[in-house]
């Protein structure tokens, strides 16, 4: 979007990025698309994988996003001292298809939380 508002020298023009166009609304969205790709490129993880992220917000919604695309599992884990609000609680359980009361959401395996504790536990 160009910037028309303010006084500036001829021949200059202003854009921004409107990031609430992003698909998740959030500027975090691109940064999970990264965080994604690298790890796919570098080996650290293989279309199939899981991955675990703490979050209670838009990094979290953003993975999920692009998790999606990739064929990635995403576990989130919100520690119950963490309030994440019912928008995002709302975004994230469309996005990732799960969601269990023990403050983690998963995506299509179908476990709960205390599944996921046991099984990384070991």
């Amino acid at each position: 979007m160009e910037i028309t508002h303010f006084p500036l020298p001829e021949g200059v023009r202003i854009f921004a990025k409107l990031e609430y166009f992003n698909p998740g609304g959030s500027i975090k969205d691109r940064l999970g698309q990264e965080l994604l790709r690298d790890a796919l490129e570098i080996g650290k993880l293989k279309e199939g994988g899981t991955i675990i992220e703490t979050t209670a917000g838009n990094t979290g919604i953003g993975l999920a996003l692009a998790a999606i695309s990739k064929n990635v599992n995403v576990i989130f884990c919100v520690p119950a001292r963490e309030r994440a609000g019912a928008k995002r609680r709302t975004a994230c359980r469309k996005i990732v298809r799960h969601s269990v009361s023990c403050g983690a959401f998963g995506s299509r395996t179908g476990k709960t939380g205390h599944e996921y504790r046991r099984h990384f536990s070991r």
